[in-house]
């Protein structure tokens, strides 16, 4: 009798639907050009695309919304990745960030400015039940900050994913692409 009371014990324990403490994570992301590829089609994206024009007005909308929580000096997880990708000729780093934040839904949890030459947008991390990425980054080679119209190429990577904890993610395009890293604090 007393231990099926034990047992009841820890299964009500066990099965509580939230925990006393809220987890947090550490997120580190790399966005890096692919200097050798060609520039020609490869997945470029036309201006005056209907398509194009909303994912520019989207992007645009949440880097308007975004907060900076950066913290450029802290990336220890991909700190070899990013000395690679510095020391190759065939590859750029336009930003290098890294952040904390405690897990939160969709809603609550907050857009993080990616902003570099050439490079705008915002990518937001969140755990409703399971981790997630959402990236929307655009890049122009060539262009300055701004990203009015130009008639210069422009690429995108508008990408939801789940995420697993403590694994290395990679976001590409055949131009530049995100290295991203989350692991609990």
């Amino acid at each position: 009798m007393f231990s099926r009371f034990i047992f009841a014990s820890l299964l009500l324990i066990a099965l509580s639907p939230a925990q006393s403490f809220a987890r947090s994570y550490i997120v580190e992301a790399i966005v890096f050009t692919n200097e050798g590829v060609a520039s020609g089609n490869a997945e470029q994206w036309d201006p005056a695309s209907t398509r194009n024009q909303s994912m520019q007005n989207k992007i645009l909308a949440q880097h308007a919304q975004a907060r900076a929580l950066r913290n450029p000096n802290s990336i220890n997880r991909l700190a070899g990745i990013r000395q690679a990708l510095a020391n190759s000729p065939e590859h750029r780093i336009l930003q290098s960030i890294s952040w904390s934040q405690s897990e939160a839904s969709y809603a609550s949890s907050p857009l993080v400015k990616i902003t570099a030459q050439q490079l705008l947008g915002a990518i937001k991390i969140y755990a409703p039940n399971l981790l997630f990425a959402e990236l929307n980054l655009r890049y122009l080679p060539g262009s300055t900050p701004g990203f009015g119209q130009t008639s210069s190429p422009s690429y995108f990577i508008d990408e939801k994913r789940r995420l697993k904890l403590n694994e290395i993610h990679y976001f590409d395009h055949p131009n530049f692409g995100v290295i991203l890293s989350v692991r609990p604090i």
